[in-house]
């Protein structure tokens, strides 16, 4: 179209960032008496990715308020779930989960054992895991423990 056209091969399962050019309008053969079409627009939505879970622990028996520190998030559209040790994937409430920037999410993860992994989902892009990401430690004391006399 008006001399430019972009092929891209498949190089590897990494995404590709490709710069266009502006187009005002173009004539398109195949419109409807040759007349020119609205510009076009183009947004790249790359997946959104959890690098760092703060803190990387807390209570069995609680909720824990965690921070996600990644890229890409997006407000009002990336989804935070979880898959807890039994394998079994819960998605947060939209009221546990606060995109604070496009690198920070604030989120409660409830009350559970074991590690989880956490992913974060875009309905455009898709979705990434965090493996072992959060572990729920016991609320029980240690075994001896408890305050000294």
């Amino acid at each position: 179209m008006n001399g430019f056209s972009v092929t891209s091969p498949v190089i590897s399962q990494w995404p590709v960032a490709v710069s266009l050019p502006a187009l005002r309008s173009a004539i398109l053969p195949n419109a409807p008496s040759g007349r020119a079409t609205p510009p076009l627009q183009f947004e790249f939505v790359a997946p959104p990715r959890v690098k760092i879970v703060e803190p990387p622990s807390g209570p069995e028996s609680s909720p824990t308020p965690v921070r996600l520190v990644g890229d890409h998030f997006r407000m009002g559209v990336t989804k935070v779930a979880i898959i807890d040790a039994d394998g079994t994937r819960q998605q947060l409430a939209d009221d546990s989960v606060s995109v604070v920037s496009s690198f920070v999410i604030d989120a409660v993860l409830p009350p559970g054992h074991g590690m989880i992994t956490i992913v974060v989902a875009d309905p455009i892009s898709g979705e990434t895991a965090l493996p072992a990401a959060f572990s729920h430690t016991s609320d029980a004391p240690a075994p001896g423990g408890g305050p000294a006399p």
